[in-house]
């Protein structure tokens, strides 16, 4: 099941190498949203779910996750405190005050592009003030979204297999 796969891969990654890690998929009509969302604190993913819902992320703009997904390569953020990258991450007032309670600090954002296919992209924030994310990180962030992608394309695949098997079956 791609759902209850994308909620494995955001689990895994909590605690150990992020406070929050969010999977926003491409949807068809072209932004970026039907979030899931993992957290330490799991009113900050159900919180951070309801708020990507509500609103998607437009693919032309200013916040990391769709920055990321048009350069087509992983991006860090060091410091999601900073003024003018809260300007460019902050959807609404609800979610400003959803980050400053999490207290995220730093991101790192890795497109999941799989057998050429663009799913989406996987989030990993830390929200403690003594944790950034550098380049030393992005290759392994980078490898790990590579494998996310390619479970996520797999579990699609054999959905659709299984749809056609049980169409098959029912045309005998």
């Amino acid at each position: 099941d791609p759902a209850e796969t994308a909620r494995n891969i955001v689990h895994a990654a909590i605690p150990d190498l992020a406070s929050v890690c969010v999977i926003d998929f491409l949807r068809k009509d072209g932004w970026l949203g039907d979030s899931v969302v993992a957290a330490t604190q799991p009113r900050v993913a159900a919180g951070l779910e309801e708020i990507r819902r509500r609103s998607p992320l437009d693919p032309d703009g200013a916040h990391p996750v769709p920055t990321a997904l048009r350069e087509g390569r992983p991006l860090i953020w060091r410091d999601l405190k900073a003024p003018d990258v809260v300007e460019k991450v902050v959807q609404s007032a609800e979610h400003r005050q959803l980050m400053d309670e999490a207290g995220y600090s730093s991101a790192a954002v890795v497109p999941l592009v799989a057998r050429g296919r663009t799913l989406g992209v996987l989030s990993f924030l830390h929200a403690h003030e003594d944790q950034r994310y550098d380049e030393t990180d992005l290759e392994f962030l980078a490898d790990l979204g590579g494998r996310a992608a390619m479970a996520l394309d797999n579990a699609r695949l054999s959905r659709e297999r299984d749809s056609i098997a049980r169409d098959l079956q029912r045309g005998l």
